[in-house]
């Protein structure tokens, strides 16, 4: 049995990619392991399993979903491949959501009547370049 766990979270976090391997009477597993997403492998070198798991860390994921899929490769020599067919592919898809905007902060005016000569709002919090026109009338 191979289980893929993928953590979820949005673009700006580290997610760890984590394959599980156990034999038909729950033993543990030796073997490799290669990541992909999308069909294109994640890590340039097999990652070799410890006691039946293999993880990597995976982040700059764009957001959208992602197709994650891992390819348990068995031993050349040991009881794995004497007792087990090829595995096949095991995937899950999950969804990388935006970062949220930090909450739009307008610094309190002090000292300003209706009237006076015009002056520039103060704002925090915002990303990006966008800009904020008040008139008044």
């Amino acid at each position: 049995m191979q289980r893929l766990l993928a953590v979820l979270g949005n673009v700006e976090d580290t997610y760890v990619l984590t394959l599980e391997a156990k034999g038909a009477y729950q033993d543990v597993l030796a073997g490799t392991v290669i990541f992909y997403e999308n069909g294109q492998p994640l890590n340039q070198t097999q990652i070799t399993l410890t006691n039946g798991t293999a993880s990597m860390e995976y982040s700059g994921p764009s957001a959208g979903t992602h197709e994650i899929s891992a390819d348990y490769v068995l031993p050349a020599d040991g009881p794995e491949q004497q007792n087990y067919n090829d595995p096949a592919l095991v995937s899950c898809s999950f969804e990388v959501g935006k970062v949220d905007e930090d909450q739009i902060q307008i610094k309190e005016v002090d000292g300003k009547l209706y009237g006076d000569d015009p002056f520039e709002l103060e704002l925090t919090g915002q990303k990006g370049n966008r800009s904020c026109e008040i008139l008044r009338s």
